[in-house]
């Protein structure tokens, strides 16, 4: 997901990570998907756990453009999740820890993938 800027509710400043999704590329429909909110009228708000940056993001998002969608979380059921997403063929999930902060381009475990396959990379 890209960082995207843009407006949400009441014309309020937001940034927030989108991944852009193609419903129908015979009528060229598209639709957004809001993982994460990193900013709100200008200031950061990455500091904030987890959990109050989607509750706010989900806010902004009511009466905004209803092409822009957040994503679902799950909480307490992510074997079931992962199964679902095996059975899908999907690449993973994301297990997220709800109390931590954004941290940019840091790996510190709050945040872990969740492959189907595992992949040995070989030279």
């Amino acid at each position: 997901p890209q960082p995207i800027t843009g407006a949400g509710r009441g014309g309020k400043a937001l940034s927030t990570h989108l991944e852009i999704v193609a419903l129908d590329r015979r009528r060229g429909e598209e639709e957004a998907l809001a993982f994460d909110l990193l900013h709100e009228d200008y200031r950061s708000v990455m500091e904030l756990p987890l959990h109050e940056r989607r509750r706010r993001l989900e806010h902004l998002l009511l009466g905004a453009d209803d092409r822009i969608l957040l994503s679902e979380g799950v909480v307490g059921a992510g074997r079931a999740l992962f199964e679902s997403a095996c059975v899908q063929e999907l690449e993973g999930i994301v297990a997220k820890n709800l109390f931590s902060p954004y941290e940019s381009g840091l790996r510190t475990g709050s945040w872990v993938s969740i492959k189907r396959s595992l992949e040995l990379p070989c030279v």
